[in-house]
């Protein structure tokens, strides 16, 4: 009957290693989760005149944790919460610069210097200096509404900034 429990106890060891072996697979990509390492010690089983017999057991399954990359991860999160308030703000910029009239502001402005070209062309043309004076007069009302947006923003930002942790 020994031999069977020298027997069974390396199977229950050999199938608790694999219990957590098959656990550690599963959750490689989990967030968070640490790898399981089971620690294995030897028992004695029966003791003889002048021999033992003996197996092993599980004592305890130890989670190991990379100090060093634990950190790492900590300071990557930190760095990736900067960059998704960045591209917040970026985007209410865009919102507020993105569009003026019925064109963007980068058309509205080559349209402007196009005509100042034209201008330049023949500087006497009644007509020319007509559309340098109204081409500009449709964002008026757009850059107020921006300018407006930008000390919101300004407000916003500065009270972001005092309640964020700096590196």
């Amino acid at each position: 009957m020994s031999g069977f429990s020298i027997g069974l106890s390396g199977l229950r060891v050999a199938q608790r290693a694999i219990e957590i072996i098959s656990t550690n697979i599963t959750n490689a990509a989990t967030e968070g989760y640490h790898r399981q390492e089971p620690m294995i010690r030897s028992i004695v089983l029966q003791t003889f005149s002048n021999s033992e017999l003996g197996g092993a057991e599980v004592t305890e399954i130890r989670r190991n944790i990379n100090s060093l990359l634990e950190l790492e991860i900590m300071r990557q999160q930190s760095r990736l919460g900067q960059a998704e308030e960045e591209i917040d703000i970026l985007s209410m910029i865009e919102t507020a610069f993105g569009e003026v009239g019925n064109n963007d502001l980068a058309s509205s402005l080559d349209q402007f210097f196009n005509s100042l070209a034209e201008f330049a062309s023949d500087p006497a043309g009644m007509a020319f200096r007509t559309q340098v004076v109204w081409t500009p007069t449709p964002w008026l009302g757009s850059f107020a509404v921006s300018a407006s947006s930008c000390r919101i923003w300004k407000t916003r930002l500065s009270g972001r900034r005092r309640n964020t942790p700096h590196e």
